[in-house]
Order: C-alpha cells, then structure tokens, then sequence
C-alpha cells in the first residue's frame, strides 16, 4: 500500500488514503494470520495449526478480502440490501462450514482411535492364538503318538533309549545355554538369577522341546505313510520351525561351548 501510494500526487494522498482505508490494514493482518497458522514452536504444535487452523483461516482471509473490496462496489450497486443480506449469509455459511469441518475432523479422529483399538485387539488375539498353539501342538502330537503308539508289541527298549537320548541332549542344551539365559534374565531383570532355579526350568523346557520334535518326526513319518497331505503341511512347518529354533538357539551355543576344547585338544596333539 505504501508505493501504491508513493505514485500518487501528494495532492491526492489524503482522498488516497481515505478510499485505502477498508483494505490498508489486510496485508499486514493477512501475513500475520498466515504466519501464525503455518509456523510453530514444537512439530506437534506445527501438525495441529496446519490441519486444524490452516483451511479455516484460508476461507477467513478470502472472506475478508471478498468482503472488503466488495464495499467499494455498494455505490454503484442497485440492490445494496440484497447484496448485504447475501454478503451476511455467505459469512454464516462460511462459519457452519468451519464448524462442520472442525467437527468431521473430531469424528475422524475417534474413527481412527477405534480402529487402532480394534486392529491392536485383533494383534493381541492372534499373538495369543498363536502362543497357545505353540504350545499346545507338542502336548497334542505326544498325546496322539502315546494313544496310538502304547500298545502291545510297542518296542519299549527303543522307546526307553529315546527317553534316555532326549534326556541327555536337553542337559548338554542346558549347560550351553544357561550362562546366555542368566545374562539375559540379568539384563532384564537387573539382579542375576538363582543358577538353582533356572537349571531345572530350563532342562524341562529343553526336555519337552527335543521330545516334542521326536513326536512331530513321527507324526510325519505316519502322514507319509497314509499320504495326508494336510498332516504333512502341518508336520512339516512344524519341523522347520524346530529345526530353525534347535540351529539358531542350541547348536550354535553348543558349538561355542566346544570350539575352544577343540582347539585346545587339536594343538595339543
């Protein structure tokens, strides 16, 4: 506004500036609003102005820009009350529509809180689900072997030796992992626990996990043999994921256990 009016002869300046007066004043309160609803002092305070404030400003600035100029025109204008009565009601349209958008967006947000509750319900059911068949399908696959495998003629000295066999790996599984469990459980816990308490737990689990593996082998070793293509898929996603879990877990423990007997046997020789 300042050099629109520095080309105006300065006998003019004073009727300039009275005629100036409706819209001097937007250009320094439009980029102050702007300023106000685009910037911010923290990133939460910038998200909320520029999707909360942000559009209803922008239909404000044009409203007032609209309006302001719009007045020079009421002179010439045949039916001023007309245009005034529509200029007032474009105004409570643009004050509903501010409203309704501020409460769609409140809608919105419960919207997407009720679904993120219902997807983490949803994740939570089917962690649980997938705990419990986890556990649940060895207790499932011994209890099907021991119902159909007990019977007379069962060669009791091979079972027997696979007792004994599943018996000894989870003590050698045990002492490789007990020192990496007690780190961890000390990590988390932040008090080192009890090597009397862990050991026991830890050889029933590791008992339960190779006599488990044993079982599903079996199972598998059956569905081949009456060709159950659904018991196969099972079994065998099953026995990967043993194999994955004893290679990653156990075995790698194991081999750290006794590569330094190894190497120290080898160079003694």
């Amino acid at each position: 506004m300042q050099r629109v009016q520095a080309f105006v002869p300065s006998e003019w300046s004073g009727a300039v500036d009275a005629l100036s007066v409706p819209v001097s004043w937007i250009p320094s309160w439009h980029s102050a609003m702007v300023n106000l609803t685009w910037y911010g002092d923290t990133t939460f305070e910038i998200v909320f102005k520029r999707v909360v404030v942000l559009l209803p400003m922008m239909l404000l600035l044009a409203g007032v820009w609209v309006t302001m100029v719009s007045l020079y025109t009421i002179p010439f204008r045949s039916n001023r009350g007309r245009f005034v009565t529509a200029t007032l009601t474009a105004w409570w349209d643009a004050g509903r529509t501010t409203w309704f958008y501020w409460a769609g967006l409140v809608r919105l947000a419960v919207v997407l809180v009720g679904w993120v509750w219902g997807l983490v319900r949803l994740t939570l059911a089917f962690a649980v689900t997938a705990v419990k068949a986890a556990f649940q399908s060895p207790v499932r696959v011994l209890d099907w072997t021991s119902r159909n495998y007990f019977k007379p003629g069962v060669p009791w000295l091979a079972f027997l030796a696979l007792l004994v066999w599943s018996a000894v790996e989870a003590l050698i599984f045990m002492y490789t992992l007990q020192p990496t469990l007690t780190e961890v459980l000390a990590g988390i816990t932040g008090f080192e626990p009890d090597a009397r308490i862990v050991a026991p737990l830890l050889w029933i689990f590791l008992l339960f996990l190779v006599l488990g593996s044993f079982a599903c082998i079996h199972a598998l070793g059956l569905a081949i043999r009456s060709k159950d293509i659904p018991q196969i898929i099972q079994m065998s996603a099953v026995e990967l994921f043993v194999m994955f879990f004893e290679v990653i877990f156990l075995y790698r423990e194991l081999i750290d256990a006794i590569t330094p007997w190894i190497a120290q046997t080898t160079s003694s020789r």
